[in-house]
């Protein structure tokens, strides 16, 4: 007796089936939504026109657009395929997004009106793209309106020929670390992720969800997206993020389940007037990117109240790891939670690259993983694939600790961490320590070369409060119980915003090469040798 396998293709199909009529998408700026039936009626005749038009199983299609509806036909569509799919961040460079293309030899790109002049501009370098096709209403001469495919064609599916191990999808890293990887992902890999987000926040088909990250990221896609998707409920999708526009759409649209980063949630517990809105149908908060700094944490409370919250823990690699259940969240405040089923977890010895020497408890190490829905490997690099898969243990990069319950903290990125005078700080433990000032609004702590130290204690702030001075906030650490003094910041730089990756993170990288050879930025406080 064969036992049915199934690919990402079969996920929107089900739903079709028994749910027809149901909504599956709503585009929040222009009201239009799609049923279950439709999506899966535009999907079959877009699969249809790719195959047309020369597309073969293993091929690259992808997506160069701000959140709609056409990057959900194409992921199901590329999928029904055989082919690949590859959503591309907007924002990035026409340079960078030659890389990319180049780098995985995409076959097929679709891209918006926005994106249409990064496209013009950098076409004639591209020698693997076949295809161009646009969703703008009126298409450029070289690419074919998106809205042709749309149109019924009779085709050869071939969709019963996809097996589980199959790659489904190429998602780049954000390159905060370096040049961009393409982390490889099986159809088996989408849809173990998949399944296990539904539980941590309960969804069910009559669920309104919305995603305040674009969806070309690994979180927002298989974190919120396609789990509701999966379970038949209605995903609310956002072309950018506006912090007014969320809150008033959550009751205009009786959204239930929302997925953020810390960041977002700072945006809009920042907005005057933020706890006035009519907030009664959110019943959850997934978030994931960094833990909350416990002055945002009260600062949802004020504005959420007593909304379940869900601290979710994973990369580009793997999207689940593991989580912050509602019921514990609160007096784990910090925590990543356990891990998720079928996931193990260990923390080892920083640099030994063994995943079997473990830390004990309480000691801060590597964080590796083990778990099904890690990445395949990174697209076209055996040897970069080798260096973080050990044995099937992916090395994350990523510091944490574990307590002798068994409750996950992350600590830091490995790349982050500060060595300031030969002692090893984390910058998380300084951030939470200022956060707690009440006219901080946000706070990014990063390490700047010094001939003296090696490198120094740096704090770039948000103000809530203008009238905030270096001099407060030093003598706020110096007098903290929590904060060792050599830990504390030397230096301030007060800014109007963070800068944040394509995942919504804080780009600290950015932070220490735009600012660190700023000396007319940087105000130094050297203090004592402590």
């Amino acid at each position: 007796m064969s036992v049915f396998c199934p690919v990402v293709g079969d996920l929107l199909e089900t739903n079709a089936q028994k749910s027809p009529n149901k909504t599956a998408i709503i585009e929040l700026e222009s009201g239009a939504s799609w049923s279950y039936s439709d999506l899966q009626t535009h999907v079959v005749h877009v699969a249809n026109s790719l195959i047309e038009n020369g597309l073969q199983p293993g091929d690259r299609v992808a997506t160069f657009l701000k959140d709609c509806v056409e990057i959900s036909i194409s992921f199901f569509a590329t999928a029904r395929t055989g082919g690949i799919f590859v959503p591309i961040n907007y924002r990035l460079s026409p340079e960078e997004l030659r890389y990319i293309l180049d780098d995985c030899a995409v076959k097929v790109l679709v891209f918006d009106e926005d994106g249409l002049e990064i496209v013009d501009s950098i076409r004639k370098k591209i020698g693997s793209v076949k295809m161009y096709t646009c969703t703008a209403k009126k298409s450029p001469k070289f690419a074919k309106p998106f809205r042709e495919f749309i149109v019924d064609r009779k085709g050869k599916d071939i969709k019963s020929s996809i097996l589980e191990n199959d790659i489904a999808m190429l998602i780049y890293t954000s390159g905060t670390t370096g040049i961009p990887k393409g982390t490889v992902h099986s159809h088996n890999g989408v849809i173990c992720a998949t399944e296990a987000w539904t539980r941590p926040t309960r969804l069910t088909p009559f669920d309104r969800s919305i995603a305040l990250g674009p969806l070309y990221h690994i979180g927002p896609l298989l974190s919120n997206f396609m789990p509701t998707l999966y379970m038949g409920g209605s995903n609310v999708i956002q072309r950018h993020f506006d912090p007014l526009i969320t809150l008033k759409s959550i009751k205009d649209h009786a959204i239930s389940v929302m997925w953020a980063t810390p960041t977002h949630l700072n945006w809009l517990t920042s907005l005057e007037g933020a706890d006035q809105f009519d907030l009664s149908s959110l019943r959850v908060i997934q978030y994931s990117g960094a833990p909350l700094s416990k002055g945002l944490f009260s600062r949802i409370r004020n504005t959420f109240h007593d909304i379940d919250l869900v601290n979710a823990y994973g990369m580009t690699e793997i999207d689940s790891v593991s989580v912050a259940y509602p019921a514990e969240h609160d007096k784990h405040l910090g925590s990543v939670g356990k891990a998720l089923p079928k996931t193990y977890i260990r923390v080892v010895d920083q640099g030994k690259g063994d995943p079997y020497k473990e830390v004990d408890r309480g000691q801060t190490g590597e964080i590796v993983v083990l778990s099904p829905c890690t990445m395949q490997g990174y697209w076209g690099s055996k040897n970069k694939t080798n260096d973080v898969i050990k044995d099937g243990w992916y090395f994350t990069g990523d510091l944490g600790r574990m307590d002798e319950d068994g409750y996950l903290y992350y600590v830091e990125r490995q790349d982050d961490m500060i060595i300031s005078g030969g002692e090893n700080i984390y910058p998380l433990e300084v951030e939470n320590t200022l956060s707690k000032h009440m006219k901080v609004q946000s706070v990014a702590i990063v390490g700047i070369p010094d001939e003296k130290w090696g490198e120094v204690v740096t704090a770039f702030v948000v103000r809530a409060d203008e009238t905030v001075t270096e001099q407060e906030l030093d003598e706020f650490c110096t007098h903290s119980n929590e904060l060792a003094s050599y830990k504390r910041p030397r230096r301030y730089i007060f800014v109007d915003e963070l800068p944040t990756t394509s995942s919504g993170k804080i780009d600290k990288k950015l932070l220490r090469v735009e600012r660190s050879s700023d000396s007319k930025t940087l105000k130094s406080k050297e203090g004592k040798d402590d």
